[in-house]
């Protein structure tokens, strides 16, 4: 019997209304009354034995998923008297059979091949899972677009765990003639590649307009040969329709092994130019999956080990700021700086040179790259870092010839991590030194504004380390098209560290934060939305200003509603600060917070016995890890001499402007319009993870906890951002 409006369901969730309804179940859309907030209920109606023991089995293996392009499974349950229940998100928009009926033809081809190529992501990391999840149902009416443009993947009514040893498993056989391969309908096991032929015929039909025959007509010779997609839209590249054509043979054998190879391809109809022998990496670059991660290839590995452990003479940078003598000691060699008015003549920027090595000729000029660092203000460790590890990168590729035949000239401004000195910062960079390109800023209160202006002028902009949503994303939820991010941002890592703390057995939890800084409002309401969802319990919430020096009164309350966990998301500055006072007070619970915590200043003292997440850990074994320490550690000394460990801004930095440079000369020429769109679609092996981007430019990557203990920051564990945080 359906269920009514107004229903609710588990004591929790409020029917609205009936979405659909078929032979294996219905769809409700409904209020999650605890969360205050739209839901999909899904209700199995078979009863069958075996449908109900896969349905159950699926559900538990679908709540472990998490990925931009996929539904997540927030719940499931069973009712004696109704039934067996998923509940997912509800993605608002419309699905792609809708709009293909409103618009009564053929999809643009460049859009087609965009939504198709956030599928593909989606279905490699399902496949990708241990066991394989194999999706079996993917077609136009499974495939929503969200008002923000981006394409998720739905219903998993029929979807299997791969078993190579079984057939179609009982209670999950169903078919779509014209997207389902001939394997679905019994002629043989279903596997990764069936998923692949159904995202072939689902890109067909948004390419021409109409499906295509049923494959088992085809094969039985019941239906003609499949039409090659171009011969019924001149407007698709031959190379899509071939592509299309490989990915729908009837025979498994002949299609795609996996759905980024299927991706790799689409996106061959409109390549790149070709790199030059030094671009790294050397591989594709086409995103790869946020599944498991795939080995670097050997040539790239080897290109980027030359980059790395080569030095570099520094040519070409360009310091906004007046002379004097730095804090940080050279490795080898002189330091090399230019002097110029900044509205701070106190800043001394002076970046120590690496080991001399002639580097070749420049044969067509400059290309400039404004770096906004906070050299002074609040954070300045944060500025030196993001100077050092930008400047490092600048160095390497000029080294070996720089970009596009061109010298890269490094032009650093002093932004102050504050929203008005970056504003007037960036505009300089932008009107008076011409800068089409921009690192930068660090704190997400400067970069969010900086945005304005970057999309504005049309200036690609990359920040390290700034994670407030608002930096990459509109009010109205688009895109900013000129604005990327080379770290994760607050929601993800406030998720992950409320994950964490459940599953540390933590039950309840006192939030401080400051409601005027972005970066800790932000932080603070994904920790609560999320460790609330996992059962943890709020009992306490108390903000603060940056001013702020006695922390006194708020920590009484907090001692008095003895939490579990005290989340402080904020920069080292605050931590150091409540931390102290809160041992003071005696306050034994566990101090949680974010990236803002990494920096060489961090008390370690004050913040001993807590966590944060963290975007690389030094001592991990990579070898691109390895090769950036020690290149690091040559140039940059602490106060005894000794190399210098890279802290996560530098590391960050170093990352962002090796992307944004591979990102041109994969574009071939140094305009920002063409260098935003070869930045979405690269792969980069950096010392903070495998990245690749994600619809909204968000880097799709691992983060890693640290805990503090015994006077040092040591690495915990390490968390894929698809992945179940345990």
């Amino acid at each position: 019997m359906p269920l009514s409006q107004g229903q609710v369901i588990n004591n929790r969730y409020r029917v609205v209304r009936l979405l659909g309804q078929g032979g294996f179940g219905a769809v409700y859309r409904a209020w999650d009354i605890n969360l205050n907030r739209s839901c999909a209920l899904k209700e199995n109606l078979d009863a069958s034995p075996a449908a109900q023991a896969q349905f159950g089995r699926e559900a538990m293996l679908l709540a472990n998923l998490s990925h931009p392009n996929l539904a997540r499974v927030t719940d499931y349950f069973f009712i004696q008297s109704l039934g067996q229940y998923l509940v997912m998100d509800y993605i608002e928009g419309e699905d792609l059979q809708a709009i293909l009926d409103r618009t009564q033809g053929p999809l643009p081809e460049a859009q087609a091949l965009e939504w198709i190529g956030q599928i593909c992501e989606a279905l490699d990391y399902l496949h990708m899972q241990n066991p394989s999840i194999i999706h079996r149902d993917v077609k136009p009416a499974n495939i929503k677009i969200t008002p923000q443009g981006r394409a998720v993947l739905v219903d998993f009514g029929i979807a299997k765990i791969f078993d190579p040893n079984l057939r179609t498993t009982v209670g999950a056989r169903a078919v779509t003639p014209g997207f389902s391969p001939p394997e679905q309908y019994g002629q043989g096991a279903t596997d990764a590649r069936s998923d692949i032929y159904a995202l072939g015929a689902t890109l067909y039909t948004l390419l021409t307009g109409q499906a295509p025959p049923a494959s088992v007509d085809i094969l039985s010779g019941n239906a003609p040969p499949l039409r090659p997609a171009h011969t019924l839209n001149p407007q698709v590249p031959s190379l899509a329709s071939e592509a299309i054509e490989k990915a729908m043979q009837v025979n498994r054998g002949e299609r795609f092994a996996s759905a980024l190879e299927f991706k790799t391809a689409l996106a061959a109809s409109a390549p790149l130019p070709a790199p030059t022998p030094f671009v790294v990496p050397a591989s594709s670059p086409v995103a790869k999956a946020p599944g498991k991660r795939r080995p670097i290839t050997a040539a790239a590995l080897a290109v980027l080990l030359i980059l790395l452990v080569g030095g570099a003479a520094l040519a070409g940078l360009k310091l906004l700021g007046s002379g004097g003598t730095g804090n940080e000691s050279a490795g080898s060699g002189a330091a090399y700086s230019t002097s110029t008015t900044t509205s701070n003549p106190s800043i001394t920027a002076v970046i120590p040179a690496t080991e001399a090595l002639v580097a070749p000729p420049f044969s067509q000029g400059t290309i400039k790259i404004g770096l906004l660092a906070p050299l002074s203000g609040d954070f300045p460790t944060y500025g030196v870092s993001t100077q050092q590890g930008a400047a490092l990168a600048v160095n390497e590729w000029n080294a070996k010839g720089g970009v596009l035949g061109k010298r890269i000239e490094l032009v650093v401004a002093d932004s102050q991590c504050s929203a008005d000195p970056a504003v007037n910062a960036a505009n300089k960079l932008i009107d008076l030194d011409k800068v089409k390109f921009i690192v930068g800023e660090v704190c997400s209160s400067a970069s969010i504004p900086v945005s304005q202006i970057t999309n504005q002028k049309k200036v690609l902009q990359i920040s390290p380390i700034s994670t407030n949503f608002a930096v990459t994303m509109n009010k109205d939820g688009t895109v900013k098209p000129y604005t990327f991010r080379a770290c994760y941002n607050d929601s993800f890592q406030g998720q992950v560290m409320a994950k964490f703390a459940a599953g540390q057995g933590f039950k309840t939890a006192f939030i401080l934060y400051n409601p005027d800084n972005a970066y800790t409002v932000g932080l603070a309401d994904s920790f609560e939305k999320t460790f609330t969802a996992l059962g943890g319990k709020i009992v306490g919430k108390e903000t603060y200003t940056s001013n702020d020096k006695n922390f006194s009164p708020i920590l009484t309350k907090v001692s008095q509603a003895r939490p579990d966990v005290l989340w402080v998301g904020d920069y080292y500055k605050i931590v150091n600060l409540i931390g102290a006072q809160a041992k003071d007070k005696g306050v034994t619970a566990a101090m949680l917070g974010g990236d803002g915590w990494d920096s060489s200043d961090l008390d370690v003292k004050a913040a001993d016995g807590g966590f944060y997440s963290n975007h690389y850990d030094p001592a991990d074994n990579r070898p691109v890890v390895r090769a950036w320490l020690k290149i690091y550690g040559d140039n940059y000394k602490d106060a005894s001499g000794k190399p210098k460990v890279p802290d996560a801004p530098a590391a960050l930095a170093y990352d962002a402007t090796n992307m944004l440079i591979a990102a041109i000369q994969q574009a071939g020429v140094d305009d920002p319009t063409q260098v935003k769109d070869a930045l979405a679609r690269l792969a980069w092996p950096g010392v903070t993870g495998d990245i690749t981007f994600d619809a909204q430019h968000n880097p799709l990557k691992y983060a890693v906890v640290m805990a503090v203990k015994d006077g040092q920051k040591k690495y915990l564990t390490t968390i894929n951002p698809f992945s179940p945080v345990h």
